[in-house]
């Protein structure tokens, strides 16, 4: 899962404490705001995620825009 956790949870240190780990905004869109810019932000950077063989990414991005998601993006 790797990059694309951290870009909704922000980064985790070892020993499973929050330790001052780095979070990411709070934004609707993990960290982008709820504005259509904001939307396309997310999703361009989900679509490179899956693009990528995150298959989380994948998954959102198949829900969110059906089994032809590679061209939304």
């Amino acid at each position: 899962m790797g990059f694309f956790s951290d870009f909704f949870w922000g980064t985790s240190s070892a020993g499973g404490s929050d330790s001052g780990a780095s979070k990411k905004g709070s934004g609707f869109f993990g960290g982008f705001d709820n504005s259509v810019n904001g939307y396309d932000g997310y999703y361009k950077q989900v679509h490179n995620d899956a693009l990528w063989g995150d298959p989380d990414a994948a998954a959102e991005m198949r829900d969110e825009f059906g089994d032809d998601w590679e061209g939304e993006y």
